[in-house]
Parts: C-alpha cells; structure tokens; sequence
C-alpha cells in the first residue's frame, strides 16, 4: 500500500496535468468519497490549461490525514469573472486530506 504523503504527492502531480478524465483518478480516490464544494473562486468544473502546486509544507498526521500547505498556480480556459481571459491566478492553499482504505477519501481545500 502506498503511504499516506506518497499518495497525495500522486494526486497533486496528477491534478497539474489537468486531465479531466475521471478514470485517471480512480487509483487515487476512493469509490466512495463524497464530492461536496465549498466557495471558491474557481469552481471545481472550472477547465484549466495549466495548475501547478509550489509545496511548502506536508504533514502526514497518525490517523491516515495529510495536510498540504502549498502556492497554487493555474490559468483558466475561458475568462475568469474580474480576471479576463488568460490571467495566471494564484492563491496560497491548504489542502486536508482523509485517506481511508488506502485511498484520499475526502478533501478539503482552504484558499486564502
């Protein structure tokens, strides 16, 4: 089994290819995880040409959660409402993952 920081690390490589394609994911994610979205600027159905994630900090906590403190970068492939078409967007993120059964379960993403 592939350990906790290991297996997210996958996910965020994978995330910055922007495949949109759900089979991609599927070693990754668990069968069963909720999808749920918070607020964000970007939608999560928000198509991007590009996304990339500076890590800062990971911390891989006893109870199968890894927490992410990266720079996101990512360019949007349509115009982004205030930004305009083609306008490299960046926020600093946390990113909590619950991993259960060997695969990222849940995810919580905070922007600020």
């Amino acid at each position: 089994m592939t350990e906790p920081a290991a297996l997210v690390r996958q996910y965020l490589t994978l995330l910055e290819t922007c495949n949109p394609d759900p089979a991609a994911y599927a070693e990754l994610l668990h069968p069963e995880a909720p999808s749920h979205e918070h607020p964000a600027l970007l939608a999560r159905s928000t198509r991007l040409t590009t996304q990339s994630f500076d890590l800062q900090h990971l911390h891989t906590c006893s109870n199968d959660t890894v927490v992410v403190e990266a720079q996101w970068q990512g360019e949007a492939s349509f115009p982004v409402p205030g930004f305009g078409p083609n306008r490299q967007l960046s926020a600093q993120v946390c990113l909590v993952f619950e991993l259960f059964d060997g695969k990222i379960y849940r995810q919580q993403r905070y922007e600020g």
